[in-house]
């Protein structure tokens, strides 16, 4: 790539090479867009009614989404990917078994742009799980 060409956003520069980005992204960042380029953190995208869903697949990261690190990892992610928190959606998907995903949607309390809580939601309820389904097949990846 020339000095001249460019990668796009800031957010398409820490994925595609982490190790070369410039900025005052934090160790935690590094390490998500690092899963992100390794294909560790699989990210899918759909849009519906301007509400972007954001389904997070981090079976081979969990450590990146644990209890102690969820609300960290979901905000430096949100900055990331260069979404809004009041227009994100935030579901961790575990497709294990392929014909009955499980999916945890995240209820976000933030203060301007900073997310101050995370309260993990099982999608138990056949018709969201129907719901969060069809919008996971028809997500585009990151």
């Amino acid at each position: 790539m020339s000095s001249s060409q460019t990668m796009g956003s800031p957010a398409q520069a820490a994925i595609a090479a982490p190790e070369q980005v410039h900025s005052p992204l934090t160790l935690y960042h590094f390490e998500l867009a690092q899963a992100l380029h390794q294909n560790r953190l699989q990210i899918g995208h759909s849009q519906l009614l301007g509400c972007d869903y954001v389904f997070i697949n981090a079976q081979l990261c969990p450590e990146l989404f644990s209890e102690k690190r969820l609300l960290q990892s979901l905000q430096e992610l949100l900055e990331i990917l260069e979404l809004r928190l009041q227009q994100a959606a935030l579901v961790q998907i575990d497709d294990s078994d392929a014909d009955y995903p499980q999916f945890i949607r995240y209820e976000l309390t933030f203060n301007r742009q900073h997310l101050k809580a995370v309260t993990p939601v099982p999608v138990i309820q056949p018709e969201q799980q129907e719901f969060m389904r069809m919008l996971w097949d028809c997500s585009s990846s990151y």
